[in-house]
């Protein structure tokens, strides 16, 4: 998923809840932004430390040993920080694709999400759920589908095309 707000750590349980109850989630959360935030523990998010390596590859292995439960899907937000959505660079952190070749019967599916309030006071949530990446595909890959279905979304959004989002509040 992109990440331009801590609030995306609440879509999740949104999909979760109304799109993939059948799944046994987790997430992962910057260390410092889950000691801010603890109550994202309660909806099954561990932390990562990026400045410590060797922590770091222990939430990574831990991710993967979720990942290889029956049932079980990881929502990663692979920009590892969080960055406006009209920013023009969408960049990557490498760690999730570390999970990924850990457990190669992975299936990545690409989410990519905007919020806008341009008609209304209250804001829309756009969602697009893509078809799953090949096994092979780049990290530079990822970004660049990520940043043209946002440059989508952000067009629909303006356009009004609410028909082809699923709308989640229903």
């Amino acid at each position: 998923m992109n990440h331009y707000t801590w609030w995306d750590g609440l879509l999740p349980i949104l999909l979760h809840s109304k799109l993939f109850p059948f799944l046994n989630p987790k997430g992962i959360m910057d260390e410092e932004q889950l000691q801010k935030h603890s109550f994202f523990r309660k909806f099954h998010v561990f932390s990562i430390n990026r400045q410590n390596p060797r922590k770091a590859v222990e939430s990574l292995r831990y991710g993967a040993e979720h990942l290889q439960q029956k049932g079980s899907c990881l929502f990663i937000y692979p920009q590892g920080a969080i960055f406006p959505n009209d920013s023009e660079t969408m960049q990557f952190e490498s760690g999730y694709q570390r999970i990924i070749k850990q457990v190669p019967s992975t299936c990545v599916v690409p989410i990519v999400t905007y919020v806008e309030q341009f008609y209304s006071k209250k804001p829309v949530l756009w969602i697009h759920i893509g078809d799953t990446f090949e096994k092979n595909t780049s990290l530079h890959d990822h970004e660049a589908y990520f940043k043209s279905q946002l440059q989508c979304i952000k067009q629909d959004a303006i356009a009004k095309k609410y028909e082809q989002y699923k709308n989640l509040f229903i």
